[in-house]
């Protein structure tokens, strides 16, 4: 994490820095989820943390992949987040709000 931290972030973050706002970015997120108060904006966090946790998968192939699509327990690690990805778009539409937006299948327009 900490490598990938460093490498996103141009170095800005590094070390122990790292551990920490990664960590509180998580928590915050986690508690956004769970709430689900403002959902796209939480599921646009949610993308882009997303994005930056399976960079490993191209900054450092060496540690994720052992073969092609055979990924190493990191990878695989990363790779699982593919089914957290899928679940926050799935519970998305079914968030509270204004329908016009979104429509759900099977609902009148």
């Amino acid at each position: 994490m900490v490598r990938t931290t460093e490498a996103l972030t141009f170095g800005l973050l590094s070390g122990t820095a790292a551990h920490i706002s990664v960590g509180a970015f998580e928590v915050t997120l986690g508690v956004c989820l769970m709430t689900w108060q403002f959902p796209r904006l939480t599921v646009l966090a949610f993308l882009g943390h997303m994005a930056g946790t399976v960079s490993p998968l191209a900054l450092f192939p060496e540690l994720t992949w052992k073969a092609p699509l055979t990924g190493t327990m990191e990878g695989q690690y990363i790779l699982k987040n593919l089914v957290l990805i899928a679940a926050v778009l799935v519970a998305l539409p079914l968030s509270p709000g204004p329908r016009d937006s979104v429509r759900l299948p099977g609902q009148p327009s």
